[in-house]
């Protein structure tokens, strides 16, 4: 058998409709909370017709006009273009700004070095810098844990 992209065996994992159905639903929950085509435009950068011939048509959008479009319309619209795949994420700076167990993992660690100067019961004037760097550290990493973090 002699396989031909574009042929009948030509099936991805993820299939066109899938993809169409999907992102058509993503773009009439945008008109239904108030996006016009010509708003959505200009924020993703496409043409407004294009966005309409997605939203009315048949039409499969490419991966990157898919992801420009989703991104503006917020996390929902691009967890469900990753749902396609079985996939969920997280905005880069969201995933690494509240890992509590990487926070915790470094504010342990800082813990031990000011608990290696603290061990004498006192902090000598040779300790201070260190000691006070490590003191900077464990608020640094816990402080957006804490009530007085997340009022700010």
């Amino acid at each position: 058998m002699t396989y031909v992209i574009g042929s009948a065996d030509d099936r991805g994992i993820v299939s066109p409709d899938r993809v169409q159905s999907v992102f058509k639903s993503i773009l009439r929950r945008a008109q239904l909370a108030g996006w016009t085509d010509e708003a959505l435009g200009e924020a993703s950068g496409y043409k407004p017709r294009r966005i309409k011939a997605y939203r009315v048509e048949d039409k499969e959008p490419p991966l990157s006009v898919a992801l420009s479009i989703a991104v503006v319309l917020g996390q929902p619209a691009v967890q469900a273009i990753l749902a396609t795949i079985g996939y969920t994420g997280t905005p880069t700076e969201e995933a690494d700004a509240d890992c509590p167990l990487d926070s915790a993992v470094n504010a342990m660690q800082a813990l031990g070095v000011f608990m290696g100067f603290a061990a004498d019961k006192r902090i000598d004037h040779t300790e201070e810098a260190p000691a006070t760097e490590a003191i900077d550290i464990i608020i640094a990493e816990l402080m957006p844990f804490s009530s007085q973090g997340r009022a700010a």
